[in-house]
Formats: structure tokens, C-alpha cells, sequence
């Protein structure tokens, strides 16, 4: 399932950045910056949510693991 997880992750940041590079080459630059701004606030967006479950899970936050 991880696997599948980071293939799929994989696949679908690939898409987005192939997305941004055809509207960049096509000089539709409020395009790709609407693509890059959504891509960067879905992926923090992404990490929050991940951080708030591993600490409900755990207990700890995941700052904890690093250290």
C-alpha cells in the first residue's frame, strides 16, 4: 500500500509539472502560476494534515522522530 502510495505520488506530481511546463512554453503564465500555487498549498496543506494524525496516532508530534 505504501508502494502503491508513493507511485501513484509519483504520477500525479509528474502531471501537474508536465501541466506547468505546457502552459509556461505556451507563454499562459497566470496559468502555471495558478498550477504552482495550488501544487505548493495542497502539498503543506498535505503535511499538516499528515503531522495532526501522526500526533493523535502517537502522541507525539513527528518533530519528535527527527531529533
Amino acid at each position: 500500500m505504501k508502494r502503491l502510495a508513493q507511485i501513484s505520488g509519483f504520477v500525479i506530481s509528474v502531471g501537474i509539472l508536465g501541466a506547468i511546463f505546457y502552459f509556461w512554453s505556451r507563454e499562459q503564465y497566470e496559468a502555471a502560476g495558478y498550477i504552482m500555487a495550488g501544487f505548493l498549498f495542497v502539498s503543506y496543506l498535505g503535511r499538516v494534515i499528515y503531522a495532526l494524525v501522526y500526533e493523535k496516532r502517537t502522541g507525539r508530534t513527528p518533530m519528535h522522530e527527527e531529533s
